[in-house]
């Protein structure tokens, strides 16, 4: 927040700049206002401006294309891949 690490029970001031990090990338919001009440996901756009940059939106697509092109795993190996495994391994 601001650039300095805070601890989560920090509250929020209007006009503060939260770098958040998610996954490979960070992004920049700034607080314009807060609610009176509770509000649905689609309307917290209108209390946060994101000013993340371009290059930061590049390494997220380019980290979610990274992730699709890899090796697809199907879950839990059933009885027939683990005889498979040990035919293999004997």
């Amino acid at each position: 927040m601001n650039g300095l690490g805070v601890k989560a029970s920090r509250e929020l001031k209007v006009g503060e700049v939260l770098r958040v990090r998610k996954g490979t990338h960070h992004e920049i919001h700034v607080v314009l206002a807060f609610p009176k009440s509770r509000v649905g996901a689609r309307l917290v756009g209108d209390y946060v401006e994101d000013k993340t940059p371009d290059e930061e939106r590049e390494k997220q697509a380019l980290a979610k294309e990274t992730m699709r092109s890899g090796p697809v795993k199907s879950g839990r190996p059933t009885k027939k891949d683990r005889r498979d495994w040990e035919k293999l391994t004997r």
